[in-house]
């Protein structure tokens, strides 16, 4: 008697909250929002406002900021929290936690210190704006914010221009147009790009083709508004000869054997026994 029965087992809860859209959230985060012991956000202001719209009143719990500049002070605070059997649910400011946004070390510790941690996904900029580019969803890397300062631009383009995935950045409005002027100097201007703008929101912009194109569109319509995802395409050459290589091995293993296959793919384009193995072996799994 007089005991309060936990409604959430206690743990950790990484939530993901919209990007833009206040309606693209599941009904598992309202939940765990309204249920849980403890909030905590990047932006306080930004999850009482969202709570204000789908009716969750905060009823006197303990709402805890946490972003890059109190971080170091307010995670033992946190872990205190947790070693009490509470549950917390944290979120960012937008999106899913922890994707180009502080809570690494806090998620770290609490594994580390035993507390149950789980995630309930969500939007996620990054991976929407994958979706809606029309490149290559295969592979992708993720490169998280682009440095400020253009030789910094060009060390990190340089590093990963070569990488056969498409390649996502954020970016800043304001940093968008040198941005792309660092990006014409260093890469391919026929590269295919894609940059994404309000996504999910009111105004939302998508402007894809060449590198060139793009540039140029940007340049022209001047200063511009709202969160940027840039997205790279693979090297045009690197595309081809991976869509070469999956047909080849497909209608060469209708009559040869899987050992013989790949050193026929492997002579043929010139690759390594290694790379066509590798290739060859996702295809079975994926035909068996």
């Amino acid at each position: 008697m007089g005991l309060r029965v936990p409604v959430i087992r206690a743990g950790l809860y990484l939530v993901a909250t919209p990007i833009g859209t206040s309606t693209d959230i599941s009904l598992r985060a309202l939940d765990l929002i309204s249920k849980a012991d403890v909030l905590v956000a990047e932006d306080k202001r930004n999850l009482l406002r969202l709570m204000k719209i789908h009716l969750i009143k905060l009823g006197g719990r303990p709402l805890l900021s946490y972003y890059d500049h109190n971080a170091q002070e307010q995670r033992p605070k946190i872990l205190s929290i947790l070693k009490d059997q509470k549950s917390v649910v944290f979120v960012s400011d937008a999106g899913t936690p922890l994707i180009a946004d502080p809570g690494y070390k806090l998620v770290s510790e609490s594994i580390s210190s035993g507390f149950y941690v789980s995630v309930v996904p969500g939007p996620s900029a990054l991976l929407a704006a994958l979706t809606i580019s029309g490149l290559p969803t295969d592979k992708f890397f993720f490169g998280g914010f682009i440095p400020t300062k253009i030789q910094a631009k060009k060390v990190l383009f340089k590093k990963y221009l070569n990488l056969s995935a498409t390649i996502i950045f954020y970016e800043s409005p304001l940093r968008l147009g040198k941005t792309l002027a660092v990006l014409c100097s260093v890469c391919d201007s026929q590269r295919q790009i894609v940059v994404c703008r309000e996504l999910t929101k009111k105004f939302e912009d998508v402007q894809r083709g060449t590198l060139k194109d793009v540039s140029q569109y940007f340049a022209k319509a001047g200063k511009v508004k709202g969160e940027i995802v840039l997205l790279l395409g693979p090297p045009k050459s690197q595309v081809f000869v991976d869509e070469q290589l999956d047909e080849i091995l497909i209608d060469a293993r209708e009559y040869l054997s899987f050992k013989d296959t790949i050193s026929f793919v492997a002579k043929r384009l010139n690759l390594s026994k290694k790379t066509v193995y590798a290739r060859a072996l996702s295809i079975e799994k994926t035909i068996n």
